[in-house]
This record gives C-alpha cells, structure tokens and sequence, in this order.
C-alpha cells in the first residue's frame, strides 16, 4: 500500500464506502429511558429475545439512512466496517503515529478496546510504510464483550451485546485480510486489571483508550510505561 491508499483504507475500515453500513441489529438496540416503565419492560423483554436469537446467529436488521456526520464522528455502530471511532478520531491517530515516528519517541502502540481492531490495524499499516519493524502494536481486549457495569454510574449495561463480543480469532482473520499479521500484532487477552498490571510492554509511544474501556481502567494498576512525548487519546 501507497500512502496515496490511506485515505481510502481508512474509510474502509470505518465502512463509509456502503450505505448499508447504517444498518443496525435490532438486537443492539437498548431500551429507551424516556418512556414510560411499561414500555420500558417490553423493550428489555424484546431485548432479551433478540439477544437469545443473536448467540444462535440469528440477526433480525433494520435499514437505516447513512449518515455521514455520524460516520465521521464515530457515534453509530457500522454494520460493514472494523473501526466504530470515526473518520475524526482515525485521522486523530494517524497524526500522533506519524508524530512519534518523526520525533523518534520510543516504545510501542497499544489500544484497549479494539472490538474488529481497526484502530490497531491502521497503526500497523502505517508502520509497514515507515518500514518499522521493531516496535509493536498491543491490542488489548476481553475478546468477548464488555463486563456489567459495578455500578449505577458506570454507564448502560450493554454486556449482553453479541455485536460487541468479537473474538480473537476473528480480529486475528481481519488483520490476516489485508496482510496485516505479523509477529508485530500482539494480543493481551482478558480483563484490563488481569493483563495491564503484567503486560510485557517497556515503553508505549502512542496509547489508545477505546469507546467503553475507560471506566473498566478505574483502579487498575499501573506502571510508568510511558515516554516523554507519549500520545494518549481516547473516545470521551
């Protein structure tokens, strides 16, 4: 790939390119909070329902106009891509990679949170340009979804969402896709608090908090891991 094929890479990955894109499972749809409780009730019952028929791979869609400021923006969830930041955040982490190379900051990249791991594929990509080989890209992630909130304000409870449990094995295809996989791409599987602590990572140039990782962060221990010049972004 040319650095000419980025701009077209990342709309790839973000699915910008197909409108059916905007789809989404009526299985992830989560019930409204402004109605009243009884209606409330029968959308966690449906809820429930579509989330049983999606773990037997059975997915009921419900078309939706594309909207670009929403695909730019990183706000919906797209049906066809293997990024949900956005264009914004993409470009947002395409300058800080391109930044530390230029500045020779050390260590490696590292994003928690990946679901297809889009993120960290982009950050590949644009290594195997700098023809960089001898710094890594982390990708932190369960593999299996998101845990239940502690508590009522850790957020919504979206744990039962199968479209957010992308396992291992089917981010490792993604990236084997586009000749992306490599001994470069490192997998920290489980729980932050599990594998952060011990994480065999000496330095990290650039560190990606992705959409849904930053509470799961909250009295995780850390280390001083960072370089000066490190670039931290994350999705709020």
């Amino acid at each position: 790939m040319k650095h000419d094929d980025l701009a077209l890479f990342k709309k790839v990955l973000i699915g910008s390119l197909y409108d059916e894109s905007a789809w989404t499972f009526v299985s992830n749809e989560l019930p409204d909070p402004k109605v009243s409780w009884l209606i409330q009730l029968k959308q966690r019952a449906l809820a429930k329902f579509w989330q049983i028929l999606a773990r037997r791979g059975l997915y009921l869609l419900r078309p939706l106009p594309y909207d670009e400021d929403l695909r730019v923006n990183g706000t919906d969830w797209p049906l066809i891509g293997y990024s949900m930041i956005g264009a914004k955040r993409l470009d947002q982490l395409q300058i800080a990679v391109e930044t530390v190379l230029d500045e020779n900051v050390p260590g490696d990249f590292i994003e928690t949170g990946v679901w297809r791991g889009g993120s960290c594929m982009l950050i590949k990509q644009l290594l195997n340009l700098a023809n960089v080989s001898d710094r890594s890209v982390w990708l932190a992630d369960s593999f299996s979804g998101l845990p239940p909130p502690k508590d009522q304000f850790d957020g919504k409870d979206i744990s039962d969402i199968a479209f957010l449990a992308v396992s291992e094995a089917q981010v490792r295809q993604n990236f084997a896709r586009f000749d992306l996989l490599d001994d470069q791409v490192k997998f920290l599987k489980g729980w932050f608090f599990d594998t952060l602590p011990d994480a065999p990572i000496d330095q990290i140039a650039v560190l990606r908090l992705g959409w849904g990782s930053l509470s799961f962060h909250h009295g995780c221990p850390q280390r001083p891991v960072s370089s000066r010049g490190t670039e931290r972004l994350c999705d709020r």
